[in-house]
Order: structure tokens, then C-alpha cells, then sequence
């Protein structure tokens, strides 16, 4: 009995061993491989070694391993709930030996009876720094099945400075310029006072020494006879004269002590301390953020300039004080108005209300494909927006994106309207943001295109989409690009939905027929809201660029010129 006891505890462990501690799972970042242009960020594997066959107890054996990327909850869910997981690469018994190649990733794969191996080279900085979870199915001894699954949760490596650092980053050097300009109107205000105060005392002081002179003078013409005593007179004069330059230079030594000691030792130190730091964190590139601080620091030197104006002017000559205080005063209020230019770059940089060209891009770990805008409304943030800040100089808004094909683009008028869909999958903005995005100014479209592994793009100059009233007709410039030229056919046709028949044919109803809410005519050369992966002219269209098949990517952003 003892020893059927022993012999079911050792079977149990050495299986449990098998289909779990033998599972290894880890990301390298310091082997890299090159494949054509581009360079793997890390090489992902996941291991399952059984014990060799010799041994005396029946162990299990594997019929799938597949490798799992965690995508992040965008529904407002705690960070530790995942909405989705895609898989990375999979084999099993039907396809056990696995070679492929994708846009992001580069997959080998090995599957024998004891054993099994997924090897995932990866090109995209954001899949490295993903979260990743390998799972093992396969038979036990008993021929019951059995799952065994390990989570790998990744962090962003040194390499890659993250968008929290530099948020971070920058929230210290916001707080740090505040409390400087707090300190700088401080200061200013009392020097202000204090000069002010100083200059009531001067006067004074002037009036008071005019006073004593006349009445020395006064005195000295009854005591003495001016044209017979002229060398007693001189030298009474020579000593008032004397009383007078050190009563004026214990004045302006008092004066310089003060701006030494309050002002200028005191506040220009602190900027100087400021300036490294500052200059640390926008080397980025972001020239706004540039400028503002170059303000700041040549209105700093200006300002420092007109002190030591004011210091000559001093000892120079008294009577110039109050015009070298008014100068003073005009480049302490352009060094404050340079610092306020400067906190209102940083914060456009932390949280950026609108999508132009030249912004500071966010690390390759943002959970989008592009960064979310919250543009400011009436109260508060407006309706989001995904801004491209990177392709052709950034500074475009996404207007539609298709990749999956697990968001359903047949709707109705009223859902094109207010857009439908996710920012982290597929969407549609909605026709009555874009038309309100392209009522004013120039706009101009870009088409990002994928077919059978090739890329390209199609750009038109002077984009529009009219108003509701007019059925959100379709307004197109001068085609550029590699797509070729096959959207024009649409050019002044209007919006059309399947409850919305508005296209040019009277045999067809094109939204029907074709799917999607598109701008039809009779019916389409192109058409990127009709059933991913369709057939026959259903599907991703671009004419010229995949035929009547249906790409695999599509991308619409539109982006202001003037």
C-alpha cells in the first residue's frame, strides 16, 4: 500500500514538473538580428522540454504552444485587465514546424512529441516592451489534458527613455520655473517698493542738503564779509561739499546692497541653477519649447545688463536714476512675460491641446498607434482625437483606420455621422467632426495603403467634407503619391449609407451592395468602409493599387496648411 502510495506521488510531481516548471519563457533585448533595413528590438522564446522516453514513469506529451501579445484595456479597467489577446505565433500538430515572417515579427517554430519551441524576433520597440503569456496544451499519462501557461510582464529597457520619465521630467521643471516666477514678482515687487522708498528718501535728502546750504550760506554772509574773507569761505565750502558726497555715496552704496543682496545674487543665481536642467529635458528637439527658454534667458541677461546700467548710472550720475529705473521695470516685465511663454510650452508639451507639425513624439510603448489629443472645449476637454506625429513631419489627425476587421463598418446615416469604433482597433471619426475640422482653412488628405506586403499613400491638396445639409459631399485637390490616382472618381459625390441611398446610379444601391458607408457614385474605384477582406470588388478597394482584392491596411488623416 505504502508503495502504490509513493509511486501516484511520483507520478503526480514528475508530470506537474513537466507541464510547469519545464515551461521557460523569456524576452532578450541584447541579441539583435538584421532582416533586410531593419533591426530586431528582442528575441522572444518559449520552451517546453519534457524527460527522455527511458524514464520509468508515462509522461504526457504536447499538441499545441502558443505564444500570446497582452493588449491593454482602453475601456477605463484596472491596468491588470487585458480587453484582448493576439496571438504571436502558434504550432501545433497539424503545422509543427512553423517559418514565417511578418511586418512586425519574424516566427520559428518546432513541435515534436516531448517537446516544443516558439522562437518570435520582434521589430516594433512597443511589441518589446509588451506584455506576453506562452501556453502549452497536451495529454498526461492518464490521456487527460492538461494546460500549462506562464505570463511575461515586460518593462521599457534603458535604451528607450518612456513617456512617463519625460512627463515626469518636465512636472519638475514646471514646478521649479513657478516657483521661480512666484520669487521673481516677489522679489520685483519689493525692489519696486524699496526703490521707490529710496527715491522719496533721496529727494528728501537732496531738498534737505539745499536747505543746509542755503542756510550755511545764509549764515556765513553775516558772519563773514564775502570779498574780504574769501579763503575762510572756500574752505567752509570745500567741507559742505564733502558732507554732501558722503551723504550721496552711503546713499548708493545702500542702494547697491540692497539689489545685491535681494535681487541680484539672490534670483538671476537661481535662474543660472534652472538653466541646466531645463536644457536637459528639451533636448529632445522641440524647437517651441526651445524658444520660450532662449526668451527667458536672454531676458534674464537683458535684465541683468540694465543693472549693472543702473549701477553705472549710480556712480555717474544721480540724476539719470529714474530713467535707468524705468528701464529696469520695462525688461522685468519681458523676462516675466518670457517665463509665462515658457510654463505654457511645457504644459503643451505634458498634455498638447492640439495636432501640428514638430511635436515632441511620446516613447514607442504608447498603448494607441498614435497619441490621443483632448483638444480644450466649453467645459472642459473636447472629444479625443489620434494624432500621427511622425509620418511626413506629424501633424496629422487620423480620420479612419482599418487593420482587423473585427469593427463592423456597415451603419447607418446617424452612426457615420457621430463615428463609431476604438482608437486602439478600427474606427470612423464621424463625418460631422470631419466636416467641422475642414470648414475653415486648407486641409489636405493622406491615404496610408498595405496589399500583400507592399506600402503606399495617396495625398490630395484642398480636402473638404461640405456640411449635412449637403449630404456631406466629398471635396478632393490634386492627387501626389504611390497609391495611383483612383479617388477622383468620387470627387463631389455624396455621403451614402444603406438607410441613405445617395450615389449617382438609379439600377443599385451602392451602400447595399457594396457594404459600407462610402462616397458611391456608380458604385466605387475606391472604398475603405466596405467588409474587410471581401471579394469581387468588396472589401479595402484601391483600384489602381490592389485591384478588385482588398488591402489589408488602410489609414485616413487629414492634416491643416493654412
Amino acid at each position: 500500500m505504502k508503495s502504490e502510495l509513493f509511486s501516484t506521488v511520483a507520478l503526480i510531481f514528475l508530470c506537474f514538473n513537466a507541464s510547469c516548471e519545464g515551461l521557460q519563457f523569456a524576452l532578450n533585448r541584447d541579441i539583435q538580428v538584421v532582416v533586410g533595413s531593419r533591426i530586431s528590438c528582442g528575441i522572444l522564446l518559449c520552451e517546453e522540454k519534457f524527460p527522455p522516453t527511458n524514464t520509468s514513469i508515462s509522461i504526457s506529451s504536447i499538441f499545441n504552444m502558443t505564444v500570446f501579445k497582452n493588449q491593454p484595456s482602453c475601456s477605463g479597467t484596472s491596468e491588470d485587465e487585458y480587453k484582448t489577446r493576439v496571438v504571436v505565433a502558434s504550432i501545433n500538430s497539424k503545422h509543427s514546424n512553423i517559418s514565417r515572417i511578418t511586418d512586425a515579427t519574424r516566427a520559428f517554430g518546432i513541435l515534436g512529441r516531448r517537446n516544443a519551441s516558439l522562437r518570435i524576433e520582434m521589430f516594433k520597440h512597443d511589441d518589446c516592451s509588451s506584455d506576453f503569456t506562452c501556453e502549452v496544451y497536451g495529454l498526461d499519462s492518464q490521456r487527460k489534458s492538461f494546460l500549462s501557461t506562464t505570463t511575461l510582464l515586460q518593462q521599457q529597457g534603458d535604451n528607450y527613455m518612456s513617456y512617463e520619465i519625460l512627463a515626469s521630467s518636465l512636472r519638475e521643471v514646471k514646478e521649479k520655473v513657478v516657483r521661480l516666477a512666484v520669487k521673481l514678482e516677489s522679489a520685483f515687487t519689493g525692489v519696486s517698493s524699496q526703490i521707490s522708498s529710496l527715491e522719496n528718501k533721496m529727494s528728501s535728502l537732496e531738498n534737505t542738503m539745499d536747505d543746509k546750504i542755503d542756510s550755511k550760506l545764509s549764515a556765513l554772509n553775516k558772519e563773514y564779509n564775502l570779498d574780504g574773507n574769501k579763503y575762510v569761505l572756500t574752505k567752509k565750502l570745500s567741507t559742505l561739499r564733502r558732507e554732501l558726497s558722503d551723504a550721496q555715496q552711503n546713499f548708493e552704496t545702500n542702494i547697491l546692497d540692497y539689489i545685491d543682496a535681494r535681487f541680484f545674487s539672490n534670483q538671476i543665481e537661481l535662474i543660472h541653477k534652472l538653466r541646466g536642467s531645463i536644457s536637459r529635458v528639451i533636448s529632445s528637439g522641440d524647437n517651441a519649447l526651445k524658444a520660450a527658454f532662449d526668451n527667458v534667458v536672454s531676458s534674464q541677461q537683458t535684465y541683468q545688463e540694465s543693472i549693472e546700467k543702473f549701477q553705472s548710472h549710480l556712480y555717474s550720475n544721480t540724476g539719470k536714476v529714474q530713467s535707468t529705473l524705468g528701464e529696469v521695470n520695462g525688461h522685468m516685465s519681458q523676462l516675466r512675460k518670457s517665463i509665462r511663454n515658457l510654463k505654457s510650452s511645457i504644459a503643451d508639451i505634458m498634455q498638447p491641446s492640439t495636432c501640428k507639425r514638430g511635436m515632441i513624439r511620446p516613447s514607442s510603448s504608447y498603448p494607441y498607434p498614435h497619441p490621443v489629443i483632448y483638444p480644450p472645449g466649453k467645459s472642459g476637454q473636447g472629444p479625443p482625437y489620434l494624432c500621427d506625429m511622425f509620418t511626413d513631419g506629424g501633424g496629422w489627425i487620423v480620420i479612419q483606420r482599418r487593420s482587423t476587421g473585427k469593427v463592423d463598418f456597415y451603419r447607418d446615416w446617424e452612426t457615420y455621422k457621430e463615428g463609431f469604433g476604438t482608437f486602439d482597433d478600427e474606427f470612423w471619426l464621424g463625418n460631422e467632426r470631419i466636416q467641422a475640422f475642414t470648414s475653415s482653412g486648407i486641409w489636405e488628405l493622406r491615404v496610408d495603403l498595405k496589399y500583400k506586403g507592399k506600402e503606399a499613400y495617396a495625398l490630395y491638396s484642398n480636402f473638404k467634407v461640405e456640411s449635412e445639409w449637403r449630404q456631406y459631399t466629398l471635396r478632393l485637390g490634386e492627387y501626389s503619391g504611390t497609391a495611383g490616382e483612383s479617388f477622383d472618381y468620387h470627387n463631389g459625390q455624396k455621403f451614402s449609407t444603406y438607410d441613405r441611398d445617395n450615389d449617382s446610379t438609379k439600377y443599385q444601391h451602392c451602400a447595399e451592395t457594396q457594404e459600407g458607408g462610402w462616397w458611391y457614385k456608380a458604385c466605387d474605384y475606391v472604398n475603405l468602409n466596405s467588409r474587410m477582406n471581401g471579394k469581387l470588388d468588396k472589401g479595402l478597394e484601391w483600384h489602381k493599387f490592389a485591384g478588385q482584392d482588398s488591402c489589408s491596411f488602410s489609414e485616413m488623416k487629414i492634416r491643416r496648411v493654412a
